[in-house]
């Protein structure tokens, strides 16, 4: 893939944060979900698509793409634990795209004000914590919860995965 500018290094960590891809009708859609509408109209526009965010399940909102050429550009993976930074990003990005992937995977499922990010797949929280350090943050990846056995709203037994949260910070403070 040809990654060529900050704004696509943004819908990435983004998507990668909060996003799935799906095909419907043989028309190939990348969908990404967020409780601020606002941050997914800007992100349509950056992208070139005007396309409106729509109340989705959960109380948030979520932009649906259909583009092929972005389709293909995503990757194979696309279920949340098996999304991974693509490593010739990782590798070849320059130190802006870098950021700007940091800041897409932030808005999307880090947490700002405690400088963590979770995910339910270790390779992308590996990724992430490469990313940090090459960033110039110390980072630790850590397992928070093991799979479990819980119900879901509907009452239904249900299996929940993994998480792991990459928490990192400015070696300076």
């Amino acid at each position: 893939p040809q990654y060529m500018a900050d704004g696509f290094a943004y819908f990435l960590g983004f998507y990668l944060a909060e996003g799935c891809r799906s095909i419907t009708q043989g028309r190939r859609y990348i969908h990404v979900d967020n409780q601020n509408r606002q941050l997914l109209v800007d992100l349509a526009r950056d992208l070139g698509f005007s396309n409106t965010p729509y109340h989705a399940r959960g109380g948030v909102y979520r932009l649906s793409l259909r583009s092929d050429e972005l389709y293909e550009q995503l990757g194979e993976k696309k279920r949340a634990w098996e999304k991974r930074i693509p490593r010739d990003f990782l590798v070849n990005a320059s130190q802006s795209e870098l950021e700007s992937l940091f800041m897409g995977m932030m808005d999307g499922d880090g947490t700002w004000t405690q400088n963590k990010l979770d995910t339910t797949s270790e390779d992308l929280a590996d990724d992430f914590q490469e990313l940090c350090i090459r960033l110039g943050f110390m980072a630790y990846k850590r397992l928070t919860r093991g799979w479990s056995l819980g119900r879901n709203p509907s009452g239904n037994l249900s299996f929940g995965r993994p998480m792991w949260r990459v928490s990192y910070r400015d070696p300076e403070t």
